[in-house]
């Protein structure tokens, strides 16, 4: 019997690789070392698949992004009033009702919806993007730069959220700009840690040495060495960060700290039944906008937790067999 298991094309005819169909268990061997040797793609795609949670979250985010983009294709003009309509419960025409100034609620929720993902995306890649930069920079570089931004970013997450959100919007005015720039200034300390951390790490790796020992730049050794290897859990932290932003954005819009109206706002939406009477006796207009935020948010932080199980690397592991034998 062969003493190890290669991984090879099984159809080769290669004595050392190949294991005689005449062997008891060959066919169960050949499967294992086919397992052993899975493309790594394809063992994250398994294990995120593996993850029920995940998978339902992920369709459940499909069509709720779907329903976002096709807006104007399924529903009417959310700005439009009808008198009529005022106050009206969910009919066949109008599936959620009216709210109080004669709009579709159903029209306002998608649209709403839409508002809290371009929120929620653009927010998040802006303050990833910031993070890593500064995050790259800080844990390479160490030494004054790295207290300098370590330290400006404590001072950041120290100051109370709604201080320093009154006092931006304060300055510059209720917005979507403004609600994207502030999430955006408020998260990138979180991200620059992370970064930072991997990149304490990295930076005494033998690959990084070796590029340093070279005469790599010290862009290409950021850039084209260490940021790859930051990519799994960039993905993870962008993820977990879109559901945080738009957490953020309807608790503004429901202040009256984010994006003006009539503009179509989940938060907006909610605010606006928050009289006892309304809550009570007009149910449908508050209670789909809030279950449209729970089913996003949800949505998308159980696809974080499975992308975060899928490129942990500790469970890497789990998908590869080496196995050994003696002489028969």
């Amino acid at each position: 019997m062969p003493s190890s298991i290669r991984g090879c094309d099984m159809s080769e005819a290669d004595p050392v690789t190949r294991l005689d169909p005449g062997i008891p268990g060959a066919d169960s061997l050949e499967a294992v070392a086919l397992v052993a040797y899975e493309s790594p793609a394809r063992e994250k795609l398994r294990r995120f698949m593996r993850h029920r949670l995940a998978v339902v979250g992920a369709v459940v985010l499909f069509i709720v992004v779907m329903l976002a983009l096709l807006a104007p294709l399924i529903t009417q003009d959310p700005f439009r009033s009808d008198l009529s309509l005022v106050r009206q419960p969910p009919s066949a025409e109008h599936w959620l009702g009216g709210d109080l100034a004669g709009r579709d609620v159903w029209s306002r929720v998608i649209y709403g919806t839409r508002t809290s993902l371009i929120v929620g995306i653009a927010a998040t890649a802006f303050y990833v993007t910031v993070g890593t930069l500064l995050g790259l920079v800080a844990g390479y570089a160490g030494g004054v730069v790295d207290q300098v931004l370590m330290r400006v970013a404590d001072a950041i997450m120290s100051i109370p959220l709604l201080l320093i959100v009154v006092v931006f919007i304060a300055v510059i005015g209720p917005s979507l700009s403004s609600v994207i720039i502030v999430i955006g200034l408020l998260g990138w300390p979180a991200a620059s840690r992370v970064v930072r951390g991997q990149t304490l790490a990295l930076r005494e790796s033998e690959f990084v040495i070796a590029a340093r020992v070279a005469g790599a730049r010290t862009g290409t050794i950021l850039f084209r060495h260490i940021l790859p290897n930051l990519l799994s859990t960039l993905i993870v932290v962008a993820t977990l960060g879109v559901a945080t932003s738009i957490v953020i954005e309807a608790s503004l819009s429901f202040l009256g700290l984010g994006v003006r109206p009539p503009t179509p706002s989940l938060g907006i939406m909610v605010n606006e039944a928050r009289s006892p009477t309304n809550l009570q006796n007009l149910p449908w207009l508050w209670v789909p906008p809030a279950v449209m935020i729970a089913l996003t948010v949800l949505s998308v932080n159980f696809v974080g937790d499975g992308l975060r199980d899928a490129f942990d690397p500790r469970s890497a592991a789990a998908g590869k067999v080496t196995t050994t034998g003696g002489e028969a």
